[in-house]
């Protein structure tokens, strides 16, 4: 069960990036930069969008989220606004599951740890949680060397039920990554934001 998460800041900033809360006008630029790019949602749980109106409801979608203590921030570089990706979290009593996408055109550059750092250091920072994990597609190495630049490590292989229906409608090998409140505080102070890019 999912559990409210109060307070999380609106707007976390980064020393390259501003991540802030999703707006319906984000819909087109979300769906040109990332949800309608295949290669980008090629492992994300939801198909790849095909009209901008899918990526609309999605948007709403996730305004309400954040309501409901899932938070979902899009990732922006200033002094532009345009969102070129976005990074969220779910909140399970003491335990958090972070998520992530990012424009292909942004790939190879360092953000998603830098601003998978931002949003951890967050959770950490609320006494109520214990872990943060992440779920990965056996086969996205990318994503599982993002994970291990903010210090989780391989807890468990499994088959689904999660499935990733750009690659295919059955469950898949996947893999989870985790880290603990005591192993991130351990992790941090030998892992300077340089050494994650």
């Amino acid at each position: 069960m999912t559990a409210p998460l109060t307070p999380m800041p609106g707007t976390l900033r980064t020393p390259r990036l501003l991540l802030r809360r999703p707006r319906r006008d984000d819909a087109p630029a979300i769906f040109r930069n990332w949800a309608s790019v295949p290669v980008a949602t090629l492992y994300l749980s939801w198909r790849t969008h095909q009209s901008v109106s899918e990526t609309e409801t999605h948007v709403q979608t996730t305004v309400e989220w954040w309501e409901r203590g899932s938070h979902v921030w899009l990732i922006t570089l200033p002094p532009s606004d345009e969102p070129v990706g976005s990074i969220g979290v779910r909140v399970h009593d003491s335990d958090a599951d972070l998520g992530y996408v990012l424009s292909p055109d942004h790939w190879g550059q360092g953000i998603v740890p830098e601003a998978g750092r931002a949003v951890m250091a967050e959770l950490f920072a609320r006494p109520g949680i214990a872990s943060v994990w992440a779920h990965l597609d056996a086969a996205n190495v990318q994503s599982e060397r993002t994970v291990q630049k903010l210090g989780m490590t391989l807890v468990d292989r499994f088959i689904g039920p999660v499935v990733h229906p750009n690659v295919s409608d059955a469950p898949r090998p996947c893999l989870k990554y985790a880290v603990s409140r005591s192993e991130w505080l351990e992790w941090l102070p030998s892992h300077p934001p340089s050494a994650i890019d």
